[in-house]
C-alpha cells in the first residue's frame, strides 16, 4: 500500500540527486551530443539559406528651392509607393519571365536609409542567381511604374544591383551547435531531477518514516571504502564490510548493534529467534547486513547461527572470505533427507567469527523447491536450542523465495538501501510479509550517505575489534555442535 502520495523537502536528499546525476553522467553527456547532431543536420539539411541582392536609388524632389528635409520626404514617399509596387502582378511576372520560373517565391522590399534621401531595393531567395536577376528585372520595369510614382520626384541608380556570396540569414553554426548540447544536457539533466524526485525513492529517514508502511529499525551509514581498498592491494584478497575488519568504523559498529537491539527485545519478550533477512531488489546490501547481524550477536556471547538461503546467488561464503569448510553444502542437504553426520557436515563453526555457518557455494535452479522442503523445517529445527538463527534470503521483487522462508521464520527485517526503489514497490513487499506467519518487525535503511538524517559525518578507520572470551567446541546440544561461551540467558541462570 501507499502511505503517502505527497512530496515533501524533508524527503529528498540534495547529495542522492547529485549522486544520481553522477552516476548517469553519461546520459547527460549522450543527450548532449544527441541534440548537437540534431543541429547539425538541421544546418546541413533542412537549413534554407537566403541570398540578397540590393541596389540603390537616390529620390530628389522637382522643386526650385532644394532642401535636404524635402529631399528625405521624397524619400519616405517613394520607398513605400516602391513596398506596393513589388507585390502586383505586373512586376511578379516580369521577375518570373526573367528568372525563367513560373512563381517567384522570393521577397521583394524597400527601404528608406534613414536621415537620408537614399532607397535600397532589395530582393531576398533562396538562390543568389535568382536574386540578382530578379533585381535586374525590377530595375529594367521601375521606368515603366513612373506613372504610379509622383511627377515632383526624380530618381537615380547610385548603386548598381548587387550581392553578397555569403547568405543574408548565414548561421553562427559553432554557437548553434553548443547551444543544442548545451540545451540537450540541461533537459537531461532536469529530467532526471524530476524523475529521481518522482518516484519517491528512500533518500532520507524521514521520508523513509513517512513513506514506508512499516517502521525503521535503524539507519546503516555509509562506509567509505579508501581503507579497505587499500587493504585489498596489500593482501590481495576482497575486503568485506565486516564487524571483525579493522577498516570498519565504530559508528557502523553502533549502528548494527542497535539493530540487534530489537532482535535482543524480541527474543527476550516473544520468544522469537529465527530472524529472516530479505530485500525488495538485488544491490541492497541485505547479505552484508545479515552477515553482520550474525557477527554483532555473536560477540555478544549469543549462540547464533547464519544460513545463507539465497541459493540462487549464495554469496555468504566470499563474504567471509571462504572460511566456510563444510563438504556438503546447504543446497545439497536440503535436496533429500539427511543423517546428523551430514548435517554435521554442512553447519561448521567457525573460530574466527563465532558463528555457526550454513552455506552454499554453487547457484542452484531448483532453489524455491529446496526451500519448500521437510528438510527446511528439519535444519530449523536441529537449530532451534540455539539463541539466534539469521537468514538470508533471495530479493522479494525477483523470486518468492523470501515468503516461503517467512512461513518458518519467527519475524522478518527488510534490508532498504537509499534511494535505490521506490517507496510503492518496497511497500507492496511489506505488504507481502505482512500476510507471512513470521512477523515483520520494520525495515534497516542501508548505505544512507552523509546528510540522509539530517547531518553530516565521517568515518574514521583505526578501529580494530577483538574477542577476548574463550571459544571452544563441545557436544551438549544434540548434534554435535556449542559454543564455548555463554549466551545471555545462561548468563542469567548463573546469576540466579
Amino acid at each position: 500500500m501507499d502511505k503517502e502520495t505527497t512530496i515533501l523537502e524533508s524527503d529528498i536528499s540534495f547529495g542522492c540527486i547529485v549522486r544520481m546525476l553522477l552516476k548517469n553522467l553519461w546520459m547527460i553527456l549522450a543527450s548532449g551530443a544527441v541534440f548537437a547532431m540534431l543541429a547539425v543536420m538541421y544546418l546541413n539539411f533542412l537549413f534554407v539559406p537566403k541570398y540578397t541582392a540590393s541596389m540603390t536609388y537616390a529620390v530628389t524632389a522637382k522643386v526650385a528651392d532644394y532642401t535636404a528635409s524635402r529631399n528625405a520626404r521624397a524619400a519616405t514617399q517613394i520607398a513605400a509607393t516602391l513596398s506596393e509596387l513589388a507585390d502586383t502582378d505586373y512586376v511578379r511576372e516580369a521577375m518570373c519571365e526573367a528568372v525563367g520560373v513560373r512563381n517567384f517565391d522570393g521577397e521583394i522590399r524597400s527601404e528608406q536609409i534613414e536621415n537620408s534621401n537614399f532607397v535600397n531595393v532589395c530582393v531576398v531567395s533562396a538562390s543568389a542567381k535568382e536574386a540578382i536577376i530578379a533585381l535586374n528585372a525590377f530595375e529594367e520595369v521601375f521606368p515603366s511604374l513612373s506613372e504610379y510614382v509622383s511627377n515632383d520626384i526624380i530618381t537615380q541608380v547610385v548603386r548598381n544591383p548587387s550581392i553578397s556570396p555569403v547568405p543574408s540569414n548565414q548561421p553562427h553554426r559553432v554557437r548553434i551547435v553548443v547551444i543544442a548540447a548545451c540545451l540537450g544536457v540541461v533537459l537531461m539533466g532536469l529530467g532526471l531531477v524530476a524523475w529521481s524526485i518522482l518516484r519517491q525513492a528512500i533518500q532520507t529517514r524521514d521520508g523513509a518514516r513517512r513513506l514506508l508502511a512499516a517502521p525503521v529499525l535503524a539507519s546503516i551509514g555509509h562506509e567509505r571504502d579508501a581503507r579497505r581498498g587499500k587493504l585489498k592491494k596489500e593482501e590481495g584478497t576482497r575486503s568485506q564490510l565486516l564487524l571483525t575488519s579493522p577498516t570498519v568504523s565504530m559508528r557502523f559498529t553502533e549502528q548494527i548493534r542497535t539493530a540487534c537491539s530489537r532482535l535482543e527485545h524480541e527474543r527476550s519478550e516473544h520468544d522469537r529467534h529465527i530472524f529472516l533477512v530479505t530485500s525488495v531488489g538485488e544491490n541492497e546490501g541485505k547479505s552484508t547486513i545479515a552477515a553482520n547481524l550474525a557477527l554483532s550477536l555473536a560477540k555478544q556471547g549469543y549462540k547464533t547461527a547464519l544460513i545463507d538461503a539465497d541459493l540462487r546467488n549464495p554469496s555468504m561464503n566470499r563474504i567471509f572470505g571462504g572460511v566456510w569448510d563444510g563438504t556438503i553444502p546447504l543446497n545439497q542437504l536440503l535436496a533429500e533427507p539427511f543423517t546428523k553426520e551430514q548435517f554435521m557436515q554442512c553447519a561448521r563453526a567457525s573460530e574466527s567469527e563465532k558463528i555457526l555457518m550454513l552455506f552454499s557455494n554453487d547457484h542452484d535452479p531448483k532453489a524455491t523447491e529446496l526451500l519448500s522442503t521437510p528438510q527446511m523445517k528439519q535444519v530449523l529445527g536441529l537449530l532451534k536450542r540455539l539463541d539466534y538463527i539469521i537468514i538470508d534470503s533471495p530479493p522479494m521483487g525477483l523470486f518468492p523465495d523470501a515468503e516461503l522462508l517467512a512461513g518458518v521464520a519467527d519475524a522478518s527485517l527488510i534490508v532498504v538501501r537509499q534511494d535505490n526503489l521506490p517507496a510503492k514497490d518496497i511497500n507492496d513487499a511489506i505488504d507481502a510479509l505482512g500476510r507471512c506467519k513470521a512477523e515483520l518487525l520494520g525495515c534497516i535503511l542501508n548505505d544512507m550517505q552523509s546528510g540522509a538524517d539530517g547531518r553530516g559525518y565521517g568515518y574514521g578507520y583505526g578501529y580494530g575489534y577483538g574477542y577476548g572470551y574463550g571459544y571452544g567446541k563441545k557436544y551438549g546440544y544434540g548434534y554435535g555442535y556449542g559454543y564455548g561461551g555463554h549466551s545471555r540467558s545462561d548468563k542469567q541462570k548463573s546469576r540466579s
